[in-house]
Formats: structure tokens, sequence, C-alpha cells
């Protein structure tokens, strides 16, 4: 279900909501998103344009900010240039390092992190970052696709994920623990119509669940 387009995302967590509207160019490239604000954030517009030059793209929001995506001719993201600068490492189309470079105030004025992945079977299976190591679990009966919880946060911030996973994630574990529940609602044909992003708070309180509502 690769070719999946989502027309709108609206995102509701605590009473605050964002509707996302999402226009495509003719090649099938997200060409914006509109924005709009509802409960406690009513009044909020916003937008993300989107202008191709090659295998790379520029971002540009209501407030005139602009950062850089590169790509490569395969349509992996291998670059994101931004404050923290991002670059990705592939083996073949599996995600293997994210380098991240990030601004400091002395010399050498940048530091150097890395999140690096493991995949098994079409999926990543582990991925670490420096002092912690954290795992999904996947639903084996369903293929990945672009809203679910892994995809859809990239989608929406440059426009295509560069996760890109056989099988439907269905928790995020960290030092044995499961962090993150997702559960998914889906329509006729398959596409996931409600994602429930629940973090679990093992400290006694409440968790805390955002939801995701989709358009096609």
């Amino acid at each position: 279900m690769s070719d999946i387009r989502i027309a709108g995302i609206d995102i509701s967590n605590s009473g605050n909501i964002q509707r996302y509207r999402i226009v495509y160019d003719v090649y099938g490239n997200v060409d914006s998103f509109v924005v709009t604000g509802g409960g406690f954030d009513t009044g909020y517009n916003g937008f993300n344009a989107f202008n191709y030059i090659g295998s790379s793209w520029t971002i540009t929001d209501q407030n005139n900010y602009t950062f850089r995506v590169d790509g490569n001719t395969n349509g992996d993201i291998i670059g994101v240039l931004v404050t923290d600068t991002l670059s990705m490492i592939y083996n073949g189309s599996e995600l293997s390092v994210i380098n991240i470079k990030s601004p400091i105030p002395a010399y050498p004025y940048d530091s150097l992190s890395s999140i690096q992945y493991t995949w098994l079977n079409g999926d990543v299976s582990m991925f670490m970052y420096p002092g912690v190591t954290q795992s999904y679990d996947y639903d084996q009966s369903r293929g990945g696709q672009i809203g679910d919880a892994i995809r859809v946060q990239e989608f929406l911030t440059y426009g295509r994920p560069f996760i890109k996973t056989s099988h439907m994630p269905k928790d995020l574990n960290s030092g044995g623990q499961m962090t993150e529940q997702y559960l998914y609602q889906y329509d006729g044909s398959g596409r996931i119509s409600q994602l429930q992003k629940i973090k679990v708070d093992h400290t006694g309180g409440n968790n805390d669940t955002t939801t995701y509502n989709y358009h096609y």
C-alpha cells in the first residue's frame, strides 16, 4: 500500500487539535501542508510549502523560515540542513545511521552524535543512541504504511518518512518496559483510519494519548 495518499490528518491531545490538509503535486510529492487549530488552539493557522530541486527540496513555513532536505534518486532522505544538521546512511533501503551535528559555543563549534539502527525481516528491531537502547514490536499480519506510528511524524516534518518498515509497529520498548503503545483502526480498504499513540506512564500517573484521524 505504498501508493496511499493521505488528504488530511486531525491530531488531538488533551483537548487540543491540529488539522492538517495535505496537497500533492502532479508527481505525487507533497506540495504543501495547511494547518489549522481547534479546541484550545482555535485561531492558529500555519502552512509548510515544499519546493523541489532535483531530488532535494526546501520547506518554508508561515514565518518564512526555510530549511533544506536532501534526497537521492531512490526517494530516500539523506540529509536535513537545520540547526541540528542530520545526515543519513543507508544499507540498501534500510536506514543504518543518523548522524546529528549540533552547534556548541566553543571550539570545535559543533558536536557529533549518532543514532544506529538494527533491522530484522524488513523492520527496525532496535535503535541506539548514547545511553539509550529502544526496540519496536510489530503486527506481522499487516504491512506498514504512511500513517503508522513510525512514519507519520517524519511525514509531517519532511514530507516523506526515512524509516519504512515492512510491518505495522505496535509498541516501543525501552529498558525492558513498554514506553509507547500504538492502537489502530482501519477502513474497508485496509488503510489506517485512526491511530492512538499512547505514552505509558510507569510512575503511577496517567498515560498520555495522542489520536490521529486520517482522511483519504
